[in-house]
C-alpha cells in the first residue's frame, strides 16, 4: 500500500505538471498485431492492429546487468475514456496495478509498480478504450534506465528503451527522476476513425485550394 500511495502522489505530480510543462507527443504508428518477442530491455507499447480500442503496455529485464529490476509508473487518460485494465502475467507479490477514475475531473489513472529478473521474464498491461479520441500520458520508470539528468523542456530528448507500435520506435521523452528511479515522459494522442478521415480531408481540401491559388496566380 505505501507503494501504491506513493506512486499515487508521483502521478497527482504528473498531473499537475502537465500544465506547467509541453510533453512531447509521439506522431508515429503505434498499431502492431500481437508483439510476442522481446529482445532488449524496456517498455513495449502497441495498439491492437485488429481491435483498436485495444492496447498492451510490457516490459522486461532481459539482458540487464542488474537483477532484480524494478518498474514502475502511470497513464493518465486525459478525456476519460478508460475502460478495462488487467495485469498481465504479474507474478511477483509486489506487483501492483491500480485503476482510479476521475483524480481529477475528466481524467483517469492507472498506477503500477513491477519486479522481473534479466532472464527474460516479462510483465505488463492490458487497457480498453471506452471512446475514439483520447490523449494518453505515459510516465515510464525504471531501475535499468540511464541517470540523464532533468529534462522538463519540450522536445525533450530520445528516449531509452522504449518500443512504440509494430516498428518498435522510439520517441521524444521529458525525463525527471524519483527515489533513485528514471522516469521517462511522452504523450500518445488517440483519434477515432472518423477524426482520421476528416483530418485527411482537411489536409486534401487545403492543399487543393494552395494548388488553384497558385495556378490562378
Amino acid at each position: 500500500m505505501m507503494v501504491i500511495r506513493k506512486l499515487i502522489a508521483a502521478a497527482a505530480l504528473v498531473l499537475a505538471s502537465v500544465t506547467a510543462f509541453a510533453t512531447p507527443q509521439f506522431s508515429g504508428e503505434t498499431r502492431s498485431s500481437d508483439i510476442t518477442s522481446f529482445s532488449n530491455a524496456g517498455y513495449y507499447l502497441w495498439q491492437d492492429d485488429a481491435a483498436p480500442s485495444s492496447w498492451h503496455l510490457r516490459w522486461t529485464g532481459v539482458g540487464a546487468e542488474v537483477n532484480p529490476v524494478s518498474w514502475t509508473g502511470s497513464i493518465i487518460f486525459t478525456n476519460d475514456e478508460l475502460g478495462v485494465v488487467l495485469g498481465y502475467s504479474f507474478e511477483n507479490t509486489e506487483d501492483t496495478v491500480t485503476a482510479i477514475t476521475s483524480l481529477i475531473p475528466g481524467s483517469d489513472l492507472v498506477v503500477f509498480t513491477s519486479i522481473t529478473d534479466n532472464s527474460g521474464g516479462v510483465d505488463g498491461l492490458d487497457f480498453t478504450l471506452t471512446g475514439g479520441t483520447e490523449l494518453l500520458e505515459f510516465n515510464l520508470g525504471s531501475s535499468i534506465f540511464t541517470d540523464r539528468g532533468v529534462n522538463l523542456a519540450d522536445p525533450g530528448i530520445s528516449s531509452e528503451g522504449i518500443f512504440i507500435g509494430a516498428g518498435l520506435s522510439g520517441t521524444q521523452v521529458l525525463t525527471s527522476i524519483s527515489d533513485g528511479m528514471v522516469y521517462q515522459q511522452f504523450e500518445v494522442a488517440v483519434l477515432e476513425p472518423n477524426s482520421i478521415a476528416l483530418l485527411g480531408l482537411g489536409i486534401f481540401c487545403l492543399a487543393l485550394a494552395r494548388r488553384r491559388q497558385a495556378t490562378s496566380a
